[in-house]
């Protein structure tokens, strides 16, 4: 489940946090001193496994309040099916097929 009890981090200037960030509930401060600059480099891995799902948004137009107002229709979309290590598959392949990474043994 996420974590919401009231942890506390941060980093000096150069270094970096590594977490599982839907683990941990997370946020940033809203703003910096005036006269100060932030750069930050978001890095995500997602395994090979994850679900993905195709969601769009609809208006529910009797909405009994602002809550209700817009609702999200989501489906989840099936994976495609990846190679065993007997196959071998181009790079050209693998991306015809849905897959996002160099082709294994190739």
């Amino acid at each position: 489940g996420t974590n919401t009890s009231g942890i506390s981090l941060s980093a000096p200037v150069g270094a970096s946090l590594v977490f599982r960030g839907r683990d941990f509930l997370h946020s940033r401060r809203c703003c910096l001193p005036e006269g100060e600059l932030s750069t930050v480099l978001l890095l995500h891995y997602v395994q090979r496994n994850f679900p993905e799902f195709e969601c769009r948004t609809l208006v529910n137009v009797t909405a009994a309040s602002a809550s209700e107002l817009l609702v999200h229709d989501c489906a989840r979309v099936p994976a495609p099916a990846l190679p065993s290590d007997s196959e071998q598959l181009t790079d050209a392949q693998w991306r015809s097929e849905g897959g996002t990474e160099p082709a294994r043994g190739v």
